[in-house]
Parts: structure tokens; C-alpha cells; sequence
């Protein structure tokens, strides 16, 4: 991935704690939408 010009460069720990919060909401998400689906 390039980084764009003026962009904030993330360190890796950045990253890597986005990608955990990303996993909890989707988490999240799945355990509020699949229940009001069913």
C-alpha cells in the first residue's frame, strides 16, 4: 500500500490496535443484526 502524500504515517502499534477495534464493531455488529434478522 503507498502512503498518499500528506497522510499521517501509522505506526504498526496504530494499526494494529485499528484492526482489533474494527474486529470488535464487526463483532458487534453481527451480534445485533443476525438476532433482529432471525
Amino acid at each position: 500500500m503507498r502512503q498518499l502524500k500528506g497522510k499521517v504515517k501509522e505506526t504498526r502499534k496504530q494499526k494494529k490496535e485499528r484492526k482489533l477495534d474494527n474486529l470488535k464493531s464487526q463483532a458487534k455488529i453481527r451480534t445485533v443484526v443476525l438476532p433482529a434478522l432471525g
